[in-house]
């Protein structure tokens, strides 16, 4: 099943996703990688049977993507979180992007970073044990650009 809002799914059956079509719109946002809540104007995705949301786009990257993948801490029933990453990217999981996105911050504290994480959506809870540990390599990364 796909979860089309925060709680109802719909048989495989009742999306059309035009799976070339979807990419290349989600490559208008996405160069490596973009959080989920970061797209918000579905307006270049092409009609799937259902109207286009942030849990839709979670399913869709998920499960049936060809360039992108999602990389997250998992699926949450209320919430949606995690980022859209381009599989030729070189990000190989969850920890090297939030290294990469705190690098490009000036964050030195970790609940600056934890809060960070949560607003950009990369994050839904303030859960995330590694996040003063990934911050400091965050930072010894920053300070050898």
């Amino acid at each position: 099943a796909v979860r089309i809002n925060a709680s109802d799914f719909v048989s495989d059956n009742n999306v059309d996703f035009n799976v070339d079509a979807i990419d290349s719109a989600i490559g208008y946002y996405c160069s490596d990688y973009i959080t989920l809540s970061e797209i918000s104007d579905y307006s270049r995705f092409p009609s799937c049977g259902t109207t286009w949301n942030i849990y839709l786009l979670q399913q869709y990257v998920f499960r049936f993507s060809k360039q992108y993948k999602l990389l997250s801490l998992g699926f949450s029933k209320g919430n949606v979180s995690g980022v859209i990453v381009r599989k030729q990217s070189g990000y190989d999981n969850f920890d090297s992007v939030i290294i990469d996105a705190l690098a490009k911050t000036k964050i030195t504290s970790p609940n600056e970073a934890i809060q960070y994480l949560c607003d950009k959506g990369f994050i839904a809870e303030k859960r995330y044990k590694k996040h003063a540990d990934l911050l400091k390599i965050a930072m010894a990364c920053r300070n050898n650009r």
